[in-house]
């Protein structure tokens, strides 16, 4: 009776823990369904193409978006290498990589991201971007590729490219006729009204001769006072013209050439400002282009306008050099210096101008400072072929 009783309570446990067993089952097929139709509404809901690959480089999975970005049928890509959807000439290079890609799980980051072009089922090609996710199971390796079609996002940038470029080539073409115009400016002014204002001043200088001749009298006395105090006023006319068109278009840097005219320049920045400015060259003279020796010119001219008006500074040293392939020149003040942000501030117009100019040429222009150490600005150029 006692061996019928334990039979009994064995048998009552066995179908418990089996009861249990077959519950816990239920339970994880329960939840595996769940992942699987979570991971099913992912796939599908992805705003992006997504394809599943396995290690061999096959289509085990794609989602419609998939499908409908490469103009194919599911079942025509299912089991299908995925070089199927790049372009032919590009498939052997991806199945290299796609192959070392695969061989090394533990070096391959989360969401490699790759730009490629893609081929549709009609063989028309449109760029993607690519970010591939590795997911190791107990069936082998996988890779998970979100693939978006970027056609719209590199006609942008294109756009922008060549707009850029449009922009640019109306910079240099701005520039070059607006030092057309302040060359053609300052010599109509020495030539034009040059001309006119030495005639006046023989004349002054005649009559004013004429009235020393005429004896004494009030008259006299006033009319010749008169004609000095024109003859002070045209002389500070003269001056003042000579400064316009010096300002405009030097003349010493067409005649002498780019080191007397760096020479001129801080003399007369010196004359204006009282801040001491001088010229360290070993070259006598360096044979450049117009172009080259007018850009140099204006970036030095930009750079000292910036230390009179902000740099605070009591010396200012200008170097000129030469390299094999380069020619270089260097302003330095002993100011306050010139902070990052003050680069790129909506004031800082004409430190855009200068590397604009540069860059036009191919060179560049740096801008550096530190406080209470002041400011270099160096502009690196080129030498075009022959300089």
């Amino acid at each position: 009776m006692l061996l019928a009783v334990s039979s009994s309570i064995v048998l009552a446990v066995l179908v418990w823990r089996g009861t249990r067993a077959l519950e816990q089952v239920d339970s994880a097929v329960e939840a595996l369904q769940q992942s699987q139709a979570f991971f099913q509404a992912l796939f599908a809901s992805s705003p992006d193409g997504v394809i599943v690959v396995d290690h061999e480089g096959r289509i085990v999975q794609i989602n419609t978006q998939a499908v409908e970005l490469f103009g194919y049928q599911a079942e025509d890509l299912l089991g299908q290498a995925v070089e199927i959807l790049i372009p032919e000439r590009f498939r052997h290079t991806h199945g290299t990589w796609r192959a070392n890609y695969m061989a090394a799980p533990r070096a391959r980051p989360m969401g490699t991201g790759l730009k490629l072009m893609g081929r549709r089922k009609d063989s028309s090609e449109f760029p993607v971007d690519v970010s591939l996710s590795p997911v190791e199971t107990a069936h082998g390796l996988y890779v998970i590729a979100d693939v978006r079609d970027i056609s719209a996002r590199v006609q942008t940038e294109e756009e922008t490219r060549q707009l850029v470029a449009q922009l640019r080539m109306l910079a240099a073409h701005l520039q070059r006729v607006r030092e057309e115009e302040r060359t053609r400016i300052a010599r109509e002014l020495h030539d034009e009204l040059g001309q006119v204002l030495t005639g006046l001043s023989m004349d002054l200088d005649w009559l004013e001769r004429r009235l020393e001749a005429a004896g004494s009298g009030e008259l006299r006395d006033l009319l010749l006072g008169k004609t000095q105090a024109m003859a002070q006023l045209l002389g500070t006319t003269a001056d003042t013209i000579r400064r316009i068109i010096s300002e405009l278009r030097p003349g010493i840097l067409d005649t002498l050439g780019l080191v007397a005219a760096l020479e001129w320049q801080a003399q007369d920045f010196y004359s204006r400002t009282n801040i001491a400015c001088t010229v360290h060259t070993e070259l006598q003279e360096i044979v450049l282009d117009h172009e080259r020796t007018t850009a140099l010119f204006r970036v030095c001219q930009e750079a000292l306008t910036n230390v009179a008006r902000h740099a605070q500074a009591s010396a200012v040293a200008i170097r000129l050099a030469k390299t094999d392939d380069a020619v270089v020149l260097e302003v330095h003040d002993n100011g306050r210096g010139v902070m990052p942000a003050e680069l790129t501030t909506r004031g800082s117009v004409g430190l855009l101008g200068m590397q604009e100019r540069a860059r036009q040429l191919g060179g560049e222009v740096t801008i550096t400072g530190e406080p209470g150490q002041g400011t270099t600005v160096t502009v690196r150029l080129p030498l075009c072929t022959g300089g």
